[in-house]
């Protein structure tokens, strides 16, 4: 079961990969953009979270990390942001 949700979760990334240069070769689409929102976020939801790490699968560590590396970083920007404006005194910005 493990291995049939790697899969899918390949499958999805690459899904989302070819969306994101659709884009850039078609021109921007809204229904693009939420495919690809969506096929990244179903490539992170479904990568299992408890992979038997005991054997040496560095390949499957390289796949890990570029499945997660977009919603990771969508995530810190999206954290950054909050920081930014959770401050009571707002923004501080020094000219």
């Amino acid at each position: 079961m493990e291995f049939l949700r790697m899969v899918f979760s390949m499958v999805s990334f690459i899904t989302g990969v070819h969306l994101v240069f659709d884009t850039f070769s078609n021109g921007f689409n809204t229904y693009v953009l939420a495919g690809i929102i969506f096929a990244f976020y179903l490539a992170h939801i479904v990568w299992p979270k408890e992979r038997d790490r005991d054997e040496d699968f560095s390949i499957l560590d390289l796949v890990e990390f570029f499945i997660q590396l977009p919603y990771q970083s969508v995530a810190m920007v999206l954290r950054g942001i909050g920081r930014a404006f959770r401050d009571n005194d707002g923004v501080d910005v020094d000219l």
